[in-house]
């Protein structure tokens, strides 16, 4: 390969990279403004500034094309902070979903994601295998650790525990509007702690 040829593929990269930020950051506000029952793909594509083809290179529907984006977004390779305690990692986990659940455009795509999920079959289906379980596989770090260190048994519900990391911030938000305050989220840690010790 030529240099000039290798510079044209490295610049095709980086167009290719280009195109898909602007595709991702346009699924994310037309998510956040519209919802997915009012999402279009042909709305992805004037907010993005590409054509219709971009799209339908990548997804030949808006349902893949959400799952893949918020799984990108959501989703992370790396572990949940190990503070040496089960205290501690709860802490931060519970620290985390909170901060998280506290940015509105977050508040507003999850709360609208999970009313559509019970809609639409196939949108719980994707984001339960892109965006849930990924989730859950890493959290579940947290509890591994601590029956390591003996500080729970082995025998403890790692699904419930989970369900407990981030349902009751879905719930507050779903039945308050806002994510909880510090009192709140100290009080859900120690229930935790003290579930988990028991």
């Amino acid at each position: 390969m030529t240099q000039e040829q290798s510079a044209s593929v490295r610049g095709g990269a980086r167009l290719r990279d280009r195109v898909t930020t602007a595709i991702s950051r346009a699924v994310i506000s037309e998510l956040a403004e519209r919802g997915y029952g009012a999402f279009s793909m042909n709305a992805v594509a004037e907010r993005a500034g590409v054509g219709k083809a971009a799209l339908y290179r990548r997804w030949n529907s808006k349902l893949p094309m959400v799952v893949d984006v918020v799984a990108a977004v959501a989703v992370t390779d790396s572990d949940p902070e190990n503070t040496g305690s089960l205290s501690g990692d709860l802490r931060a986990a519970l620290q985390e979903v909170r901060d998280l659940l506290a940015q509105p455009r977050v508040a507003r795509i999850l709360t609208d994601l999970v009313a559509s999920s019970l809609r639409v079959p196939e949108l719980a289906a994707g984001l339960r295998r892109e965006v849930s379980e990924p989730r859950r596989r890493s959290v579940r770090q947290i509890v591994d650790r601590a029956v390591a260190r003996g500080e729970i048994s082995g025998g403890v519900d790692v699904d419930v525990v989970l369900d407990l990391l981030a349902g009751p911030h879905v719930i507050r938000l779903a039945t308050s509007g806002a994510a909880m305050d510090d009192a709140s989220l100290a009080a859900l840690h120690r229930l935790l702690v003290r579930a988990l010790s028991s």
